[in-house]
């Protein structure tokens, strides 16, 4: 394992864990539409911990600190076709992954206590080859560290994460001068969607570059992720 200053440490024993987990699978009907839920509960307990820190995209190990840590956690997903043959499902997952490197419990870099992510599909009530889609995703902040703190009780927060996607997409294979044509002909089916991805064009940090100004105090620089986004696509079944 390299040390941050680039040293090598030899010697270093592996990361150990105890785990344990439990799930459960439950079919059910709600307003008689088929629903199927699943639960996972999960706990894990690690020694010979190598703690690291994320600079940027760079991914810092301190192989010199022997912590321990944990990580426990709750996943529930509710998933069902609320119209015949478009499955739609929601999602909820709590967790939390701390570490002890001698001076108490600290949240690692991974610590995202709630995502909750939904995903729904329908059709066009009177356009029954008019295929619509909506992605909900949100995840609270992540901690992030300036380099070379020293304190790392004390954290950053990245801003919480949120995005919307809304698909379009369309059977051109329902329609009879397509479905005859030479081109619809070669193909059993064909569709063209239409999806826009952030719908609400929300600036989501991925992470922060670090400028120490000549007071040797650092200021954050947010890296942010792709604005909204068109996108279009041909899907062709033969």
């Amino acid at each position: 394992m390299r040390r941050p200053d680039g040293s090598l440490l030899a010697g270093l024993p592996p990361q150990c864990s105890y785990q344990a987990a439990a799930a459960l699978d439950w079919n059910l009907h709600i307003a008689s539409i088929p629903i199927k839920f699943t639960a996972d509960i999960y706990y894990k307990y690690i020694t010979h911990l190598v703690p690291y820190t994320i600079d940027n995209l760079r991914i810092r190990y301190n192989p010199d600190q022997d912590a321990v840590g944990y990580v426990a956690g709750l996943s529930l997903r509710a998933t069902g076709d609320f119209v015949p043959g478009l499955q739609s499902w929601l999602s909820l997952s709590l967790m939390q992954t701390q570490e002890n490197q001698g001076y108490g419990w600290i949240r690692r870099p991974t610590d995202q206590r709630f995502s909750i992510k939904l995903f729904l599909q329908d059709y066009i009530p009177t356009f029954p080859w008019w295929r619509m889609s909506l992605n909900l995703v949100y995840g609270s902040r992540l901690p992030v560290t300036y380099p070379y703190q020293k304190d790392l009780t004390n954290q950053f927060q990245l801003p919480p994460y949120f995005r919307v996607d809304w698909g379009n997409t369309v059977q051109l294979t329902r329609f009879d001068a397509i479905r005859r044509s030479a081109i619809g002909r070669l193909f059993t089916d064909l569709s063209l969607g239409v999806e826009v991805f952030n719908l609400f064009n929300y600036r989501n940090v991925v992470s922060f570059i670090w400028v120490a100004d000549y007071t040797a105090i650092y200021h954050a620089v947010p890296n942010y992720l792709t604005a909204r986004q068109l996108n279009v696509k041909l899907t062709a079944t033969f």
